[in-house]
Formats: C-alpha cells, structure tokens, sequence
C-alpha cells in the first residue's frame, strides 16, 4: 500500500493521521460532527473540512495542494 493509499484509508476510517513534509508537521483528524481538522504544527494555523473530498482539494501543505503531493507526505503516525 502506497502513502496515499494509506492517508486515503484512514481518512475513510476516522484515523488521526500525522506526518510531515518537508519541514512542517500537520495532523487530521475527525471532528464531533464528522468532518476533519487539519492543521499546520508549526503555524498553528487549523482548518475544518465539512468532507474528505472538500480536504483533499483545498488543504495545503507548504504552497501546494495535499491531493497532488499525497505520495511524498511522511507519514509519522495512523492511529
């Protein structure tokens, strides 16, 4: 299985998913109302997702999308 494949199945299973990528850390996970927090580490910086595909198209890590860089994220931690 693949990193994005990996990323893609703990979304789908509510996993809290870390990783890093480049010199930044970031964490998802689900929120209370079944949407996703992610965040920056570093700039503290949290956003919320009302969906997995409303994440995968506008969350960023550095100034690209997380969609287009999913297999060269560094993944730290699925649990």
């Amino acid at each position: 299985m693949d990193t994005k494949e990996r990323i893609l199945d703990a979304l789908e299973t509510g996993k809290d998913i870390e990783f890093h990528y480049g010199t930044y850390n970031y964490f998802i996970t689900r929120n209370s109302d079944g949407g996703y927090l992610y965040c920056c580490i570093e700039t503290k910086f949290p956003q919320q997702y009302a969906s997995k595909a409303s994440l995968l198209e506008k969350a960023m890590v550095g100034n690209v999308k997380i969609e287009s860089v999913m297999n060269e994220l560094e993944i730290d931690y699925i649990g």
